[in-house]
């Protein structure tokens, strides 16, 4: 993880026991200095009994959070994890002022102050003339406008509504280049695209399902269809080939639908007709991705039984509350 709010880190001999140390002089967008006790109700707010924070899972296993004077937070958890730092450094656990009950107003310290926000439709900001990154904030107001429908994002695109949009469409990013005025840019990233199944749940509780399951996916024709070659094969991790700690040495999860067939006998499941919840809100292409995914499964003799679900309520409604969804 890049140091941001917190300066540097230090862990127990046993990675049990975890002690931030936080950048002195940043304000939040109110005004107030931020400091140890931002944290601890920050994190305490995400991990509470009735929170809806979408953090609340990374943080289940802390078992306290305390702070140790003005710029020092410390983290008590349940058993050591070495990789807690890059847990904390998930965009979800957003810091908040200590006290803060209403969160729909944005107050942290960002590049940019949040002016007014209309859920699901636009939200507008401003630059924070105190934000503690020298430099940066290079606009002096941002307007995000929502717009989950692709054809719709490239049509504003194109008549200039919007400035700049994401998430292109891979079968027409070639075609989008070749329009005067707009410029694609494809960079390397970290996003990697997972098929979560829940595991406490019936039948994906059955490793033999789940591992059958994950056979019957045909990793390159995926790349190759759904992706038009902008991406690589994964591995069951979100490490990135490009990225330092790639397990490198791990054997590479083929497609290979007979030993998908082996697994899913074995756990008697192969008269089962599984449900793929689906929505392209999870990410471009997830549609057509789950109907592939279908196809290549009747190789194995599974049958997989895709549910179309409406782009808007997915990550509140569908996203790990039913048993198989994308993300």
């Amino acid at each position: 993880p890049i140091p941001e709010l917190a300066e540097s880190w230090e862990p127990s001999a046993d990675a049990s026991k975890w002690t931030f140390k936080l950048r002195k002089g940043v304000e939040f967008h109110n005004g107030k200095t931020l400091d140890a006790e931002d944290v601890v109700f920050s994190i305490n707010y995400h991990r509470g009994e009735e929170s809806k924070s979408s953090g609340k899972s990374l943080v289940t296993a802390v078992k306290d959070v305390k702070s140790d004077g003005k710029h020092t937070v410390v983290f008590l958890l349940e058993g050591g994890n070495a990789d807690f730092p890059f847990i904390m450094s998930d965009y979800h656990l957003a810091i908040f002022p200590a006290g803060t009950t209403d969160f729909e107003k944005g107050i942290g310290t960002g590049a940019f102050k949040l002016v007014s926000w209309e859920p699901g439709v636009k939200a507008l900001t401003k630059r924070n003339p105190n934000y503690w990154k020298e430099g940066r904030g290079h606009f002096d107001e941002v307007e995000t406008i929502y717009i989950n429908d692709v054809s719709a994002r490239i049509n504003a695109l194109k008549t200039g509504q919007i400035d700049a949009m994401n998430r292109c469409e891979r079968k027409t990013f070639h075609l989008l280049e070749k329009i005067s005025g707009i410029k694609g840019i494809n960079l390397t990233g970290t996003t990697h695209y997972t098929i979560p199944m829940l595991s406490d749940v019936p039948p994906y509780d059955n490793n033999d399902v789940r591992l059958a399951l994950k056979l019957t996916v045909d990793r390159e024709q995926l790349v190759k269809h759904i992706l038009r070659g902008y991406g690589a094969v994964g591995n069951d991790h979100p490490i990135a080939p490009s990225q330092r700690f790639y397990a490198s040495e791990l054997p590479q999860r083929k497609y290979d639908p007979d030993k998908a067939r082996y697994h899913m006998k074995k756990a008697g499941k192969l008269d089962h007709t599984f449900k793929l919840h689906v929505s392209d809100a999870a990410f471009s292409g997830a549609v057509d991705t789950a109907v592939l995914i279908k196809e290549s499964a009747t190789k194995a003799g599974i049958k997989i039984d895709v549910v179309r679900e409406p782009q808007d309520g997915y990550w509140s409604n569908v996203w790990m509350k039913k048993g198989w969804t994308f993300s």
